[in-house]
């Protein structure tokens, strides 16, 4: 069957991007021995609280990710699925990381023009090389909603194809002109 197949070389190829958006901790730089993405510059992630060392991420070129996880005895895994087991401000700068590594791979050209764009201000912009103009990453108003009901009750749901035991408060994005109410409803 054809649209199986095709629709299992899709899967796969989805897997194998998101997994190439992961970030693994390398500590110090400069034991990172990889090729880079070169269509994602370093992220400045910010300043540790604590120590005040900065904290970056790099996207791995493809052909390096296995080799690369295999040489810290790691293993990749998605932001979502590793969250749960890292500390607050880890997971916070996995999920930036992710998304601005994402946004950077999107926007690597100009959506009206066509023309490339290159990054600036650490990962958190990109310029038009033909009108100069800055883009930044599109911010989607979103809602998150904990229902209660009692004392020690609440309304979980799950999606059909999450692993067995993993639930979520009701969340979505907003549509245009629609108010948190009516997407908390639908």
């Amino acid at each position: 069957n054809g649209s199986a197949s095709d629709a299992a070389s899709t899967a796969q190829q989805q897997q194998q991007r998101q997994a190439v958006l992961q970030p693994v901790w390398v500590s110090p730089a400069s034991e990172l021995t990889c090729t880079l993405n070169a269509a994602v510059p370093p992220l400045f992630l910010g300043l540790d609280r604590t120590t005040g060392a900065p904290h970056f991420a790099v996207q791995v070129a493809a052909a390096d990710v296995e080799s690369l996880a295999g040489s810290y005895s790691a293993k990749w895994v998605s932001a979502r699925n590793a969250g749960p087991e890292l500390a607050v401000s880890d997971a916070a700068l996995m999920a930036v990381a992710s998304g601005l590594a994402q946004w950077n791979l999107d926007a690597q050209y100009h959506g009206t023009s066509g023309s490339p764009t290159t990054p600036k201000d650490g990962g958190f912009s990109r310029t038009c090389s033909s009108s100069g103009r800055s883009l930044y990453p599109r911010i989607d108003p979103a809602i998150i909603t904990l229902v209660t009901a009692g004392s020690g009750w609440c309304l979980l749901g799950r999606k059909k194809e999450w692993p067995r035991g993993r639930y979520s408060t009701l969340a979505g994005f907003l549509e245009i002109g629609e108010t948190l109410e009516q997407a908390l409803a639908r």
